[in-house]
């Protein structure tokens, strides 16, 4: 039977190398969360550990870091949450400000495959998700046009804080946005949703870190 999942592997040998590379800690987290296993990114902060680090990134299981990746940590803000924020501001373009879309309008939406959590954010980020079932089960509109699951949960976390650090789309190189034969000229390329057999075959070019 083929493995459905064999594109994890090779993502789990290409990032374990790169954090070796840069001299970080890497946790590959193969156990489900017991809500969803979409909520895998928070799973320091529900189960504590993230007190052991100053900073965490976390990374999906979908992505793949190029042989001469800078290392992402430079990219670490030490007050507040860096992510890549996808050019979605069409979307809400019609919305109010004071609606719970507003704060979207200029800005787009993060997409969730590669963020930094610094220490200054734990207390709140744990606080927030410490209930996720609840906040699993009351999914709104709001929370289906950012993504769903871990990415909408994110997105209001950092909407909340209104306070963020940008990173660039080559710490988070999109395929579902971005032109398919510049990906290796980024440091961390996301194979979203369809792309993961491009990710198996990418595998094997010697431009990936393995």
């Amino acid at each position: 039977m083929e493995d459905t999942n064999q594109y994890q592997n090779y993502s789990r040998k290409s990032i374990q190398k790169y954090a070796e590379v840069h001299g970080h800690d890497y946790k590959f987290l193969d156990q489900e969360h017991p809500v969803s296993p979409f909520y895998g990114i928070f799973m320091p902060f529900t189960e504590g550990w993230c007190h052991d680090y100053d900073a965490i990134c976390w990374m999906d299981a979908d992505i793949l870091a190029t042989r001469d990746s800078a290392d992402v940590f430079t990219m670490y803000d030490p007050e507040r949450i860096s992510a890549y924020f996808m050019e979605t501001q069409n979307r809400w373009k019609g919305m109010a400000n004071d609606s719970p879309w507003g704060w979207f309008k200029d800005k787009g939406h993060i997409n969730s495959g590669v963020v930094i959590f610094p220490r200054a954010v734990y207390e709140y980020v744990s606080e927030y998700v410490s209930d996720l079932k609840h906040l699993h089960n009351t999914r709104s509109e709001l929370e289906t046009s950012i993504g769903n699951f871990d990415q909408a949960i994110v997105n209001k976390i950092v909407r909340d804080l209104d306070s963020y650090n940008e990173m660039f789309k080559e710490w988070n190189y999109h395929l579902g946005r971005y032109p398919h034969d510049k990906r290796f000229e980024a440091n961390l390329i996301h194979y979203w949703r369809k792309h993961k057999q491009m990710l198996i075959k990418d595998f094997e070019n010697e431009r990936i870190l393995k």
